[in-house]
Formats: structure tokens, sequence, C-alpha cells
């Protein structure tokens, strides 16, 4: 993502104008290297139950899809708003992020803690199956 951000400003910016800071980008980078490994740790948890790894890929990337849907709806529906806050990409919305208007600690340590207890699932059901 930083690669891609400072190529695409390099390339398409206009001639004077100001660039984001390095901190905003490492923020950006930073929670979405989070919201990445979250979705990587419920991966690694549904995959100790299952027995083939499509069955996993497919539980994993339809509930990545639905979620993401959840979490948009809640943007512009008031009755999704709720729903919304139980998925992983709540905390990563990049608009409030650049106005300075969320707080990246509380999303950081959600995130964080969401693919920590995603990965002591998937660490207790892996000691626990018969491989």
């Amino acid at each position: 993502m930083g690669i891609g951000t400072l190529t695409g400003l390099w390339l398409l910016a206009p001639p004077g104008v100001a660039w984001p800071e390095g901190r905003l980008l490492w923020l950006m980078i930073s929670h979405l290297t989070l919201l990445s490994w979250c979705v990587g740790a419920a991966a690694l948890a549904v995959s100790a139950w299952t027995r083939r790894r499509a069955a996993a890929l497919a539980v994993v990337s339809i509930a990545s899809m639905a979620l993401y849907l959840v979490d948009s709806l809640g943007l512009w529906w008031s009755p999704m708003e709720m729903a919304a806050r139980l998925t992983p990409f709540y905390y990563f919305h990049g608009g409030p992020l650049i106005a300075g208007t969320s707080d990246p600690a509380q999303n950081l340590t959600v995130l964080g803690i969401a693919t920590i207890v995603a990965l002591a699932v998937a660490y207790w059901r892996f000691e626990t199956r018969d491989l």
C-alpha cells in the first residue's frame, strides 16, 4: 500500500499539491496490515475445523464479503450501524483516519485483540485435532 500510494502520488499528483504526512501513511498501512492479519487469523481458525482447504477458503471468502457489505450498509443505513460494529472492516475507514475524527489507538486495539483471539482459537483447535 505504501509503495502504491507513493508511486501514485509521484505519477499523478499535480505539482504544488501537498502530499499526506508520513505519519498518516504509516497509520493507514498499520490499519490495513492488522485488518489483513485479522482475516488471516480467522482463516486459520476456520481451517482448523475443516478437512479440505477449499471449504475453509469458501467460508472465509464469503464471510469476508458479507462482513464488508454489512459494514458498507452500516455507513448509510442506521438500522445496520450496530451490526457494522461487529465487523473488522468497521475499524478501518480511511476517510475518518485522514480527517482525524477516528481514534486510531482504539481501532488498532480492537483489530489486534480480534487477531489474537482468532489465533488462540486456531492454535487450540490444531492442538486438539488428530492430524
